[in-house]
């Protein structure tokens, strides 16, 4: 496993690999990674994510939430974010610094239509996530087409650090610079 990590390309096509197969995978560890965003007030805040799409030629990642969330305001303030994922099996860390895009309405209608009917009742609670409430259960469940959409996250750097006993592995790559990655000390 660490020969992919001998070499820049090898470390950053494992990546895109890795991301790809989560998609498919719902055991795989970045199937869902934790996404960062800033608050109004400047502070930083993280949630863990599920990955819905990957494409690699394009270096995009794609999530879905309620347009109700926090998230949603967060980007449309500032649309910079991160991804982290830590695949303990493979003592691999991945960071991914990206600019978000929301969904236009017509994709969002395209995801939604993909969707079996019992994951959609996590968009559209009422009332509207973050919300407090009483009890646990002090809210009604989705579905709502219209609290539905997703994000589409544009790598702008990648990082790695893979743990290894023979050496750790420490590697930068950033779409400014065509993706020629660089080692950094790890």
């Amino acid at each position: 496993m660490t020969e992919a990590f001998d070499t820049l390309a090898g470390t950053l096509d494992h990546v895109w690999a890795t991301l790809a197969g989560a998609v498919q995978n719902p055991e795989a560890p970045a199937r869902n990674p934790v996404f960062g965003t800033t608050r109004a007030d400047g502070s930083p805040t993280m949630r863990t994510v599920v990955l819905r799409a990957v494409d690699p030629v394009a270096g995009t990642l794609e999530f879905h939430t309620d347009t109700a969330s926090s998230k949603v305001a967060e980007t449309q303030r500032d649309p910079r974010g991160a991804f982290h994922i830590w695949d303990r099996d493979e003592a691999l860390q991945i960071r991914i610094a990206v600019t978000v895009t929301h969904l236009s309405p017509t994709e969002a209608f395209e995801r939604w239509s993909a969707i079996p009917e019992g994951p959609r009742r996590g968009y559209g609670r009422a009332p509207q996530s973050g919300t407090r409430i009483q009890t646990y259960d002090g809210y009604s469940p989705g579905p709502d087409a219209n609290r539905f959409t997703g994000f589409v996250c544009t790598a702008e750097a990648i990082e790695t650090l893979l743990i290894d006993p023979g050496g750790h592995r420490r590697a930068e790559f950033l779409r400014a610079s065509g993706w020629q990655g660089a080692w950094l000390v790890p």
